[in-house]
């Protein structure tokens, strides 16, 4: 490669409708970028620079100056190197991604854009998934959101809080506290607040109940699969269903235990069940999207209600709403 293409790639990339997303119009303005402060000479010659902004959201363009791609993996390391320099996220933008380089940049957390074509960014409900992508605006809260807003509900309130903050907090991703604050903002459940140096902080629309009656039409039973076993060589796993609402009310237990897992400590565990099916046991497994939040080895309530809420034995249905109605008196 040489560097008499260099200017003539770039100017190709951003002669394309980059200054149009998904319908949304974007201000790009130049970023003159040298070695130092954080930016290696590296940075500073493979890519020209952009101060960018949609909705009202300051990030960076970075556009190579070489037709060549990067591998998702270095595209990674050289995305926390530039938003550590610059303090703000990163977007790199390409005339033409492969399905494959757009998944894995994707699962890599890599912001991206495709002008005309694919959008990958984290304060916009927009990606290079396909139709059925899970990051769609969606009603139904996806699991990050859900996760963080019973955070919020149940151990300490994030009202205030600005992205890097709750994601040290709750042990989340930037990015996936990024979506997660997007779509709770898009559903009315929370609203972002932009300062200076576009840190945006969230504040939740309401407390309480009245927060819990907003959101409850976008929440969603956290049990995706449901294991049985005779026995367990480790039992450090919270306790759920029936055995959670018995503790936590006057409901006798169930012979059978219930214990909580999501998929990745079920798939870790598994040599240490005896007698694993998917019919009976001694022993229920609960398989669920997030990992709960755990008060004294038993489930976070409102997680709880959200897995018994169709159970129609009427019992279930008379405690449940006494542990509800007990909640809003202490959170």
């Amino acid at each position: 490669m040489h560097c008499i293409h260099s200017d003539e790639y770039s100017a190709k990339i951003m002669d394309k409708s980059l200054h149009i997303i998904s319908g949304i119009p974007i201000v790009l303005d130049p970023l003159d970028v040298i070695a130092g402060r954080g930016i290696s000479v590296d940075n500073s010659l493979r890519y020209r620079y952009y101060i960018g902004q949609i909705n009202d959201y300051d990030f960076v363009a970075a556009v190579p100056k070489y037709a060549k791609h990067e591998t998702p993996r270095t595209l990674s390391i050289r995305k926390a190197a530039l938003e550590k320099a610059f303090g703000k996220s990163v977007a790199f933008v390409f005339d033409n991604l492969l399905f494959y380089e757009r998944d894995r940049l994707i699962q890599r957390g890599v912001f991206f854009i495709v002008p005309g074509k694919y959008v990958f960014l984290p304060f916009l409900l927009i990606n290079a998934l396909e139709s059925d992508s899970p990051y769609k605006r969606s009603s139904t809260l996806l699991p990050p959101a859900q996760a963080l807003l019973l955070w919020h509900m149940q151990k300490s309130s994030l009202n205030g809080k600005n992205m890097n903050e709750i994601a040290g907090i709750i042990g989340m991703t930037q990015s996936s506290v990024s979506r997660a604050l997007t779509q709770l903002s898009f559903c009315g459940i929370a609203n972002l607040e932009k300062h200076s140096g576009g840190t945006k902080t969230v504040s939740f629309v309401n407390d309480g109940k009245a927060l819990w009656d907003l959101a409850l039409p976008h929440l969603f039973s956290p049990v995706i699969q449901t294991w049985y076993c005779d026995g367990l060589n480790v039992r450090e796993w919270p306790k759920g269903g029936i055995s959670a609402l018995s503790h936590y009310s006057m409901l006798a237990p169930d012979p059978e235990e219930t214990l909580v897992m999501t998929r990745e400590q079920f798939n870790a565990a598994k040599e240490s069940f005896v007698g694993l099916n998917p019919l009976d046991g001694d022993i229920i497994i609960e398989i669920w999207k997030y990992a709960p939040l755990v008060d004294d080895g038993y489930v976070d309530k409102l997680s709880l209600y959200l897995t018994l809420k169709e159970d129609l034995d009427p019992r279930v249905e008379k405690e449940l709403e006494i542990m509800l109605n007990k909640i809003w008196y202490t959170v």
